[in-house]
């Protein structure tokens, strides 16, 4: 009996308790609509002038960006478009009507936003060079992750909308040629192209790291590649971890296959 009175007792505190939340929960939601009526009564009224939004604080470091804008822009020779860039202007100006669309920065957004053609020059520039990052930005006057952003814009949108196009086996009639080229060059008949590898720097994941660790104990992974007699690639296979044999990379690559 006792424990049947303690159990309607408890049912009725939780009853009771829910009863006050739910009272408590209704009286403030009247009182944020009222809130509301009023300050819309208020703002239609024109009694509250709402104070102009602060222009966010942008701070940015002072860089020099002479070298792309006057140096290279006024006083580069052919020569040193070569040596800065591996191509002429006119090969980089034929690359910015290919990828201008895919590599042009997104809308304004505080900043003024980077030229589309010095996005190009400094994914080329970081290709060509081989620098750090840091030594990019230093150059053309941007930050470390413009660089970066650049790098990878450009190599993505080349290899969606140029790769294909270019990176491509010769069909017999061309293979032909290359042969014939060949043969009279370097009296060698019956080739159209060379294969070999070579290793890229990467940081390697945690799970597996010592399978890309080559013979010179680094981590690398390996590029393959057919060049034709005028050095132009043919065919590329990438991504085999540095420590595989070249005639394993070779029999795994869609070349083999």
């Amino acid at each position: 009996m006792e424990r049947g009175l303690q159990a309607l007792t408890t049912i009725g505190q939780v009853v009771l308790d829910l009863s006050a939340q739910l009272v408590l929960a209704i009286r403030g939601a009247v009182m944020r609509r009222r809130r509301q009526a009023v300050l819309i009564n208020t703002l239609a009224q024109g009694e509250i002038r709402l104070r102009p939004r602060r222009r966010p604080y942008q701070w940015e470091r002072k860089h020099q960006r002479d070298f792309w804008d006057v140096v290279v822009g006024q006083h580069f020779t052919p020569n040193l478009w070569l040596t800065h860039f591996r191509m002429s202007k006119t090969k980089f100006e034929q690359l910015c009507d290919r990828t201008g669309l895919s590599v042009a920065p997104l809308p304004w957004l505080g900043r003024r936003p980077i030229p589309t053609n010095k996005r190009i020059s400094i994914a080329l520039y970081k290709l060509a060079t081989c620098a750090e990052y840091r030594v990019v930005g230093e150059v053309f006057g941007v930050s470390k992750t413009s660089v970066h952003r650049s790098l990878y814009a450009v190599c993505r949108a080349i290899r969606a909308e140029m790769m294909t196009e270019f990176i491509r086996l010769p069909d017999v009639a061309e293979a032909q040629q290359i042969v014939q080229r060949n043969a009279t060059r370097h009296l060698v008949p019956q080739v159209y192209a060379s294969v070999d590898g070579t290793h890229i720097s990467v940081l390697p994941p945690s799970d597996g790291y010592r399978d890309y660790v080559n013979r010179k104990g680094w981590p690398f992974i390996i590029l393959q590649a057919v060049v034709d007699d005028r050095y132009q690639i043919r065919d590329i296979c990438v991504g085999a971890p540095g420590s595989a044999h070249d005639a394993a990379v070779l029999t795994t690559s869609d070349l083999y296959r």
